[in-house]
């Protein structure tokens, strides 16, 4: 699964490929998207835009001031952390075994410098929707 964000190339399309984005592949980061989750939920109250790995998401106006609200007390909770720490980023379970195990929490290493760089980049995204007056859009899959 994987979530890729940034600009409508047009209302309801992907982002553009002329625009910077932020991708969170579940296999290669997703312990930032993880660590991240609990400001998009947050996020999601205000603005009724969910950030998710399953669906899609839409900032404009007021929601996109939100955002980037969000974003940076993200990167200022971040700036706190060790310079490598672990996230949990879900449960493992086994129910079709012969003899299920009792369920695993699986956790994924994220680094500092390579989070605030990610979240740097999703701000790069909502400063370029502010001057084209673009979306910015989030594709879940």
């Amino acid at each position: 699964m994987s979530l890729e964000i940034g600009l409508a190339a047009a209302l309801g399309m992907p982002p553009s490929d002329a625009e910077p984005t932020v991708l969170f592949d579940d296999d290669d980061n997703g312990g930032y998207y993880w660590f991240l989750h609990p400001f998009f939920r947050r996020l999601a109250e205000t603005t009724g835009q969910y950030i998710d790995l399953y669906g899609d998401a839409e900032f404009r106006g007021a929601d996109l001031q939100s955002l980037r609200d969000t974003l940076l007390k993200a990167r200022q909770r971040v700036a706190t952390q060790p310079e490598r720490w672990s996230i949990s980023v879900g449960i493992q379970t086994m129910p079709n075994a012969p003899v299920p195990p009792p369920p695993r929490e699986v956790f994924k290493e994220v680094e500092r410098s390579e989070l605030l760089a990610l979240i740097d980049r999703f701000l790069t995204v909502v400063e370029r929707s502010k001057v084209t007056g673009l979306p910015v859009v989030c594709f879940g899959d």
